[in-house]
């Protein structure tokens, strides 16, 4: 059991951390019409649905992905803060944030009779 938690983390680590396995993720896009692209090492980009259970936060983001039909998955994207990409993941963050809200629907947001001025 220790020895496949062992082997379990190394391959995390490997995959998202120092990104050297050849699907780790490398590079995420975002065009004009609000379009996720997500490109890994090998060259292969993919245009996933973004999962309600992403995590969004000012120092960490977890991107996780929707299933297509009977594929798996997309692995999810860890995104940490750094003083390099703070700017870049800022706005990723705030699309992010916008993207969540479009899903609620307006009856949600009605304001309750007690409260109607």
């Amino acid at each position: 059991m220790v020895v496949l938690i062992i082997i379990s983390t190394l391959y995390f680590i490997l995959r998202d951390v120092l990104l050297l396995l050849p699907w780790s993720w490398q590079m995420i896009d975002m065009d004009g019409k609000g379009q996720l692209t997500i490109t890994n090492k090998r060259g292969q980009q993919f245009q996933p649905i973004l999962a309600a259970n992403s995590f969004i936060h000012a120092t960490c983001t977890i991107l996780n992905f929707k299933r297509h039909g009977f594929r798996f998955a997309l692995p999810p994207v860890i995104l940490v803060t750094n003083s390099e990409n703070e700017n870049e993941l800022r706005r990723l963050r705030v699309w992010l944030r916008w993207f969540k809200h479009e899903d609620v629907n307006q009856e949600d947001l009605s304001v309750p009779e007690d409260f109607a001025a």
